[in-house]
């Protein structure tokens, strides 16, 4: 949603999305909020904020699934940077 208020022009919304994702953090979430930031600061060509999220979602225990990092499509533009290779790396 807050991909969408972005793409729109609605920052203030976009930013009141993101604040409320910030506060869903729990014990044991497994890096999810940081792989949603991480979609989100990617979408929106923030480079250096995707790539952080990133190493913090697979860091805090992100899965490789079917669906996320390298066959994300918001995060397309990444793949080839060294520090995407290293989150794909991250388990070896």
């Amino acid at each position: 949603m807050a991909i969408a208020y972005t793409k729109n022009g609605k920052e203030s919304q976009a930013k009141q999305i993101l604040k409320q994702l910030e506060g869903l953090r729990k014990p044991y979430q497994y890096g999810a909020i940081d792989y949603a930031l991480g979609q989100y600061y990617g979408a929106t060509g923030n480079e250096q904020e995707t790539l952080d999220h990133l190493l913090k979602a697979v860091a805090a225990g992100r899965r490789f699934l079917p669906g996320n990092y390298q066959h994300d499509i918001l995060l397309m533009p990444y793949w080839d940077h060294p520090v995407f290779q290293d989150v794909l790396d991250f388990w070896k």
